[in-house]
């Protein structure tokens, strides 16, 4: 039976992850008519504005030995959220995202506590976020294929296993893209589900760290649940 202790880095919770987005249509159906509203005077010109936030579920994997896709790895749940508004078929908004169960933590020679503690075990904090872009491609009314990319920044360092302590170990920043494909499926007018296959590729970390590239970089499925205008 496998088990998953859930473990949020309160620095980085703070963060606003969830976005809404809804469109806002004019009332006065008179095409002659002006909008008081952005949403209205776009639609008045054949452009129509849209927009969703989502609660977002990744899963991944953390490799042990310096390898891209390694079978000697450890599995990584992330949580967070993503949104933005959308222009006829284009999205543009932001996406974040923070490990929430245990990985054990890849100790360095640099690496103070937790690491190296006689009374826990040090474990893997990671959070990265940044803007998202994406295109709607229209398959049937109710299924969409979507082609879509994050670039942005974040960051990983250890945490102390024990709950109730919450030390951390030195920040390791670093850059991240995150190329990925969506099905999305149109349940309601207001709720849409996404499921998706992803590739994070991190790279630029900084300080010294036994981690590599390798190491977090990697291939993912994703699971969405969008609200908003669909």
């Amino acid at each position: 039976m496998l088990f998953i202790s859930f473990r949020i880095d309160p620095s980085f919770s703070s963060s606003p992850v969830f976005f809404a987005f809804t469109a806002i249509y004019p009332q006065d159906e008179n095409p002659g008519t002006s909008s008081s509203t952005l949403s209205g005077h776009l639609k008045s010109r054949g452009t129509y504005l849209k927009g969703y936030g989502a609660v977002t579920t990744k899963f991944s994997s953390i490799s042990k030995d310096d390898s891209l896709l390694s079978g000697n790895s450890d599995f990584s749940f992330f949580l967070g959220g993503k949104g933005g508004l959308t222009i006829q078929r284009f999205t543009i908004g932001a996406s974040l995202s923070m490990l929430v169960n245990s990985v054990p933590y890849k100790c360095g020679d640099k690496d103070h506590y937790p690491c190296g503690s006689r009374y826990s075990d040090a474990v893997l904090s990671m959070n990265y976020g940044g803007a998202y872009f994406a295109y709607l491609i229209d398959v049937i009314d109710f299924f969409k294929i979507e082609p879509a990319f994050m670039v942005g920044h974040g960051y990983f360092r250890s945490m102390d296993s024990d709950f109730w302590e919450m030390r951390y170990g030195r920040k390791h920043r670093f850059f991240v893209m995150e190329p990925e494909i969506n099905l999305v499926f149109v349940v309601t007018d207001y709720f849409a589900l996404g499921i998706g296959a992803y590739f994070r590729i991190i790279t630029a970390i900084s300080g010294e760290t036994k981690y590599t590239w390798k190491d977090v970089s990697t291939m993912g499925g994703s699971l969405d649940f969008r609200f908003g205008r669909f």
